[in-house]
Formats: structure tokens, sequence, C-alpha cells
């Protein structure tokens, strides 16, 4: 979904890269987005000002059946499902997740740490 990427690019390092996969199965999808992680811990925001930004999460609160978001060291990411939820065990969904943050740093050039990718097999 278009907005949770343009949270990270706005929201991320300035010149931190926003790493984007998704997941497909029979009965729907899951997007995920990553970046270098932000000040803040991604959140829906409940004010009704006329504020230009910060609808984002709003939109994708209404439309997908689930979302969460994680943080890990060097790296935030959210994700969301569309269609069913995604039932299988948290070392099937985010095993690639593991494999590209290690090989493709997002912040501060350094891979995420063993302990960043075994925190990812506990990430909901």
């Amino acid at each position: 979904m278009f907005l949770t990427y343009t949270n990270a690019v706005m929201h991320g390092p300035v010149g931190g890269r926003v790493l984007v996969g998704y997941c497909l199965w029979s009965g729907g999808a899951r997007i995920v987005v990553c970046d270098g992680g932000g000040p803040t811990t991604p959140r829906v925001r409940q004010e009704a000002s006329l504020a230009e930004g910060g609808r984002g999460l709003q939109v994708v609160d209404s439309v997908a059946v689930r979302w969460g978001s994680f943080r890990l060291p060097g790296a935030q990411a959210v994700w969301c499902d569309f269609g069913e939820p995604l039932r299988a065990p948290d070392s099937d969904i985010w095993a690639w997740l593991r494999r590209v943050l290690s090989a493709y740093p997002l912040a501060d050039g350094t891979p995420c740490s063993r302990a960043a990718q075994a925190a990812l097999s506990g990430a909901r």
C-alpha cells in the first residue's frame, strides 16, 4: 500500500533505504515496508484537524484486515494484511525479511545483528 511507503520516505532517516516486500496466498496478501526507523512508533492519529497529512495509517487501518509494526536495531517495519489474514508460524512469515535485512542495511550502513534477526522470529 503506497501510504506505508510514503510514511517510510517521510519519517525514516534522510538518505536511508526503504524496503518493500509482499507475500501472496490464496486468500489474501501481506505488504511489508521497512525503513531505518524514525523517532516515533507508527500509530493511527485520532485527530479531526484539517491538516494536510497524518491520515495514512487511518486509511490502512480501515482497509486492511490487520496491520502492525515492530522495531529492530536499524529498522522499523510496518505490515498490513488484506483479505484473509496470513496464518503461518512467525519463523516462516518473516524468514525472507531476516535475510534481506542482514544483506541490505536500511540506515547506518551496518547489517542487522544476529540479535535483531532473532527478534524477527517473534515479530507479529
